[in-house]
């Protein structure tokens, strides 16, 4: 089966061919066959052979095929040639159209072979300077590939900060993945880029650490890494003025008939971080 499944059909160009109007119906079914199986054969636009041969592509009887063949002769529908007994029927517009594309073929392969010529004669006559300079060029940037940044090392401060942080989540729950890190490299970094980026001092890292990992403090469960301290320490702070106004961090707890938390009953009230009062029945 033919690659190319469709051709183009213009019922139009057709039925306005004066040449092809002259033939008979029978030759125009035949004409049409052949320019099938013209088709089918890489739309050369040609077909050669016997007449028996021709009958049988063009799905004919013998007299018939070569009643067909002088008809196309004759009204010049098809250039016919016959030579040693071997008729061949040419469809112009097909054949025209396929010497375009094999001159179009043609021209592309010349240009992509005098481009590959043109590059081999470049890199053959290529001079001794060129190569070492271009052996330079490779060599340098090989050498910046291979060269790294010597790494950063956290200050000391960072180094205790992290390891009181460690320390402080460890003390408020002994299997936290937190408590099993030995290492302090990775946690010293998170905390000295709060210090050198941030602008946090070591003092105000010290007391976040500390005011977040008391207990019953509400940040505890939510601050048990480096990173969550780094992130959330901006709202900490904030807190922590807020705390330090008048505010608690959940931790405070005041009995009944004392102050302004005074409730009814033998209760003992406690404050949310939000400032919002929670009455707890006394044991």
């Amino acid at each position: 089966m033919s690659k190319h499944f469709f051709m183009q059909y213009i019922p139009g160009d057709w039925l306005s061919d004066a040449q092809v109007s002259q033939c008979r119906p029978a030759t125009r079914g035949i004409w049409w066959d052949a320019i099938s199986a013209m088709h089918g054969i890489d739309r050369c636009g040609q077909l050669s052979g016997t007449i028996e041969a021709l009958a049988r592509v063009c799905r004919c009887r013998v007299d018939e095929m070569r009643a067909a063949v002088d008809d196309l002769r004759s009204t010049g529908a098809a250039d016919v040639t016959v030579s040693n007994g071997i008729v061949t029927l040419v469809n112009r517009r097909m054949r025209r159209e396929y010497e375009n594309r094999q001159a179009v073929k043609n021209r592309v392969d010349r240009h992509r072979q005098n481009k590959k010529q043109r590059e081999c004669n470049a890199f053959c006559n290529a001079s001794d300077t060129d190569m070492q300079r271009d052996n330079i060029y490779m060599s340098e940037a090989k050498i910046k590939k291979n060269i790294s940044l010597p790494r950063k090392i956290p200050s000391p401060q960072a180094v205790e900060l992290a390891q009181k942080l460690r320390e402080a989540i460890a003390a408020g729950d002994p299997r936290a993945s937190a408590a099993r890190k030995d290492h302090l490299s990775a946690w010293a970094k998170d905390i000295d880029k709060l210090i050198t980026e941030d602008n946090r001092k070591p003092d105000e890292i010290a007391a976040a650490i500390a005011w977040s990992q008391q207990r019953f403090s509400f940040w505890g469960p939510f601050v048990l890494s480096r990173r969550k301290l780094r992130e959330k320490f901006d709202t900490i702070a904030g807190q922590m003025i807020h705390d330090r106004g008048g505010g608690h961090n959940g931790s405070s707890t005041t009995q009944a008939g004392t102050g302004s938390d005074e409730s009814p009953g033998s209760t003992s009230v406690r404050r949310t971080s939000r400032g919002d009062r929670i009455y707890i029945p006394r044991q």
